[in-house]
């Protein structure tokens, strides 16, 4: 909750998305869209909402641009 340094909530919500786009040895990494959707599901209850709503708009802006 708010307890967690802000900083911290960020680098655990990167954390997510590096684990669930990268390729493991027992798994293939998600798609941008699927890594997203995923986490958008837990958003309320495993990350913080605000953040989590920056961090993907943020990394769909990042996304797009590297398309284009």
């Amino acid at each position: 909750g708010e307890a967690i340094p802000v900083a911290a909530r960020v680098l655990g919500l990167a954390d997510v998305y590096d684990a669930l786009r990268t390729d493991r040895s027992y798994k293939r990494g998600m798609t941008h869209a699927d890594a997203l959707a995923t986490m958008r599901r837990d958003a309320a209850t495993h990350f913080d909402p605000v953040i989590f709503r920056v961090f993907e708009d943020v990394a769909n802006a990042r996304v797009a641009s590297a398309a284009a």
